[in-house]
């Protein structure tokens, strides 16, 4: 009678580590669909930030705009001191698309006076 008793609770035993296998290699098999197949949407930050580049009466500048929305207004050259306004709308254009591009890279969109020389930006 014991030996009945223990071939049963062997059975349950078995079908226990049975099921939790089945459970773990379930859950292993729909992770690895989910991330194989599910692809994540790109984040559209190309179209949430635009440049505009303005004129002004004594120079150029430039508008950062995200979701149509003025977020940087810039007016005055970055990282120099005064004043001044860009003197060309190609300075304030490739002064613009370097601050479009690093927030799109969700960077700070800080500029110095190095990427002003690198950008050939007249001061």
């Amino acid at each position: 009678m014991i030996s009945g008793h223990s071939s049963r609770t062997q059975i349950t035993i078995n079908m226990t580590k049975l099921n939790k296998f089945l459970l773990v290699t379930a859950v292993i098999v729909t992770a690895t669909a989910i991330t194989k197949f599910v692809k994540p949407q790109p984040q559209r930050l190309s179209r949430a930030y635009s440049l505009h580049v303005i004129q002004l009466h004594d120079g150029w500048g430039y508008d950062i705009l995200k979701h149509n929305k003025i977020y940087i207004h810039q007016t005055n050259i970055p990282a120099v001191e005064g004043k001044t306004n860009f003197p060309d709308k190609y300075s304030a254009t490739k002064t613009g698309m370097l601050v479009l591009k690093k927030l799109q890279n969700n960077k700070l969109p800080t500029i110095t006076k190095k990427e002003l020389d690198s950008l050939q930006v007249k001061l």
